[in-house]
């Protein structure tokens, strides 16, 4: 902390005025040893002269630490009555701030060289002998130095150079801090500021209104350029790429606190909480926000698309998924079609970013509403697909789904979605939705261990025939990929067909949807993938415990569809020496034990 030995009074844009025994917090003196970039107590940040301050070595840490976030507050403050948004020059400061706190927990601080301390000269103007500013002492303080740094962004406040020639003769001696910089900079042992490439993308980002992705791809592109064509800064543009990864969670906690997606992120969800709360207060809906709202869910689908992923994360897991509750709750209260259909587009965006906050949201109301929906609202086709797709998401990861919510999510739904699949309307807007239905139920299908207790089991166990769903489920194995998998999460669910078939075939009676000419063209892929797979795959096991299901419960004995193809890849799995291939050599045996007669019948 600095102390004001004598007060100081401008006009100068980017400086600040103070009187004797103000308080700063020091910024930065590297730029310049006559003028330093300090913050007072109002958070307001601008150079001041260097020889008007002296090092307050009373103040204790604690008291240093507490200054430092009271300032970090006054920042934050500015910026939501400036509509949310911190300017450059504020982000710089915040940037400023967070790093000078950690060096002070950490035993540093900023160590300026103080020059020796000479009082104030006068400086005269042209026209008489009239100071050009003036303390209570009558005595002039020096003039801001010259700078020439062309500035990042209108709004950086840097202090501005006198145009009186008699300023610039009364000036001190001091050189521009970029030409010192220049001159004396190691470039091989300089070290990269914490955060310099990831606050580069972010100011680019702003600028551009390009993705966080391709605003980093067109800086690399620029510092690989610049390297290319300088040799003399390869080594420098070498280094502030590479800190980017050894300096990203540093260089995050500083974006996270200044950047503006977060920033906005922040005002939206608070905005979203207040429109819950507005509707919990009144029973009917005031359309003439709609256009507010529909504005702020527009502008947060799209910063969910284009922010860096690890903001967004950020902002979404404060106070363990606070915004997000609020959300689902808004959701439940609000009736008007456009803002739940943006609504519904938020959440998938949301799950798409966080696997934490798809956990959270299945356990919330949000997975019943969207059921209820679906059922309810059978004419709003785009409302039942936006709803389809979310529910796809909620299921993929396989979690057990409250007890509470069967109540909506049982029996009467999945004959519900079976029903529309067999009998779809004869309108082209809901063409896709027998399709979406088909995901929801092998999403909904995969919390279920037992197959003796799964619903899906017990409806289709008592339709009998599905014709329109089998057919469904066949091209989707045909195809090869799980049509589950939409989000990019990495999670302990196993293959959604997979998981299915076994269920379907391990009773005689959900086995019969199929027809033969099905089970046949389900037992090729199933010698492809036997074949093909190598000892140790999961699928490879699965596709062993599905025939040996389709052995047991269904009529293959009577046609026996390549039977010695299948016994030729069991005598390959048994002699295989890997360890790896023993939890398959045991099915294998067991196969060959319990149809040890019809197998070696086939000879």
């Amino acid at each position: 902390m600095y102390r004001a030995t004598y007060p100081f009074a401008t006009e100068d844009r980017g400086c600040l005025s103070f009187k004797k025994g103000d308080v700063f917090t020091l910024l930065d003196c590297s730029k310049d040893e006559h003028w330093w970039q300090v913050l007072n107590v109002n958070g307001q940040s601008g150079y001041v002269p260097a020889n008007y301050l002296v090092k307050d070595n009373s103040v204790s840490q604690d008291d240093v630490v507490k200054s430092i976030d009271r300032a970090i507050e006054f920042i934050h403050l500015a910026a939501t009555n400036s509509g949310g948004v911190l300017s450059h020059q504020q982000r710089h400061s915040l940037q400023k701030l967070v790093e000078h706190r950690q060096s002070v927990l950490q035993g540093n601080s900023i160590s300026p060289v103080q020059p020796k301390r000479q009082a104030p000269t006068v400086s005269k103007s042209p026209q008489g002998n009239v100071p050009r500013r003036t303390s209570t002492k009558s005595r002039a303080a020096p003039p801001p130095p010259e700078r020439t740094t062309p500035e990042l962004s209108p709004q950086t406040n840097f202090p501005t150079p006198q145009t009186t020639s008699s300023s610039n003769q009364s000036a001190p001696s001091a050189t521009s801090p970029e030409k010192t910089t220049n001159n004396t900079l190691n470039l091989e042992t300089f070290d990269v500021p914490s955060g310099l490439l990831t606050e580069i993308v972010e100011q680019v980002r702003d600028k551009t209104g390009l993705s966080f992705d391709k605003s980093k791809a067109a800086v690399r592109i620029v510092l690989g350029k610049i390297a290319l064509n300088v040799p003399e800064l390869a080594l420098a543009m070498e280094r502030i790429q590479e800190s980017s990864l050894s300096n990203e969670e540093a260089s995050t906690s500083v974006v996270l606190e200044g950047g503006k997606d977060f920033e906005r992120l922040e005002v939206i969800f608070t905005e979203l909480v207040s429109c819950k709360d507005d509707s919990q207060q009144r029973s009917w809906a005031l359309h003439e926000d709609e256009a507010i709202i529909s504005e702020y869910l527009e502008e947060l689908q799209a910063i969910l698309s284009d922010a860096d992923a690890r903001v967004s994360r950020a902002v979404i897991q404060k106070n363990n998924y606070d915004y997000l509750s609020s959300m689902v709750l808004y959701y439940q209260m609000e009736h008007r079609v456009r803002i739940r259909l943006l609504l519904l587009r938020a959440f998938g965006g949301i799950c798409g970013l966080d696997l934490g906050a798809l956990s959270h949201l299945l356990g919330t109301i949000l997975p019943v509403e969207i059921a209820r929906d679906v059922k309810t609202d059978r004419e709003n086709f785009t409302k039942m697909c936006y709803s389809s797709l979310l529910l796809v998401m909620l299921f993929s990861a396989g979690e057990l789904l409250p007890v509470t919510h069967y109540d909506q999510l049982g029996e009467d739904f999945v004959s519900f979605l079976l029903d529309f699949i067999e009998d779809p309307p004869d309108d082209e807007d809901a063409e896709q939705l027998p399709d979406l239905f088909v995901k929801v139920l092998l999403a909904y299908n995969l919390h279920f261990q037992d197959p003796s207790t799964n619903i899906l089991m017990t409806v289709l166990a008592k339709r009998g025939q599905c014709k329109s769903f089998s057919e469904k489920i066949m091209l989707l194995v045909n195809r090869g990929a799980d049509p589950v998998k939409v989000l990019d999460h990495k999670t302990d669910a196993p293959d959604s067909l997979l998981k299915f078939m076994l269920d379907v075939f391990s009773s005689q009676i959900t086995s019969e949807i199929f027809y033969t000419n099905d089970m046949m063209v389900l037992i090729d892929i199933i010698v492809r993938q036997l074949t093909d797979l190598s000892p140790g795959d999961r699928v490879r096991t699965e596709n062993l415990l599905l025939i040996f299901k389709i052995f047991k419960n269904t009529s293959y004995w009577e046609h026996r569809h390549r039977v010695s193809d299948l016994e030729t890849v069991f005598g390959r799995i048994s002699l295989e020496e890997d360890s790896a291939s023993l939890r398959d050599q045991s099915i294998v045996q067991e196969i060959q034990t319990s149809f040890d007669q019809k197998l070696s019948g086939s000879a």
